[in-house]
């Protein structure tokens, strides 16, 4: 992610992102090899007094996935030793011929979502 305007600076707010992860006592992590690409890791402890309140993760998740083809999106939850992970790369390597940016898959995976996160 990154831009070529010039008239402001436009960052991904990883500076925000870390500071909300530390206050729950959590983590960011990111590991960022040349011509290879840039994860971005963030933990966040649930039950923390300070986390700040998710929001609605199936939009977030759907809105994310429509923004690009060559990022890949990974959103894992962990609660109560049950896991569920979403990830674009199942998506585009279970259906090739689908393009993950058309109506029909982003309400397949928002319902998807839905159904599946743990909280």
């Amino acid at each position: 992610f990154y831009t070529t305007r010039t008239t402001r600076k436009i960052g991904l707010g990883l500076s925000m992102l870390e500071e909300a992860a530390q206050a729950t006592g959590g983590k960011l992590i990111i590991e960022s090899e040349l011509n290879k690409g840039t994860k971005v890791f963030a933990e966040f402890q649930l039950s923390h007094i300070d986390r700040k309140p998710i929001g609605n993760i199936a939009d977030t998740l759907v809105t994310l996935a429509s923004t690009s083809t060559e990022a890949n999106i990974r959103y894992t939850e962990d609660k109560n030793g049950t896991r569920f992970i979403f990830d674009t790369r199942d998506i585009k390597s279970n259906y090739p011929e689908m393009k993950h940016q058309s109506a029909e898959v982003l309400s397949f995976i928002k319902k998807y979502i839905i159904e599946n996160t743990l909280f």
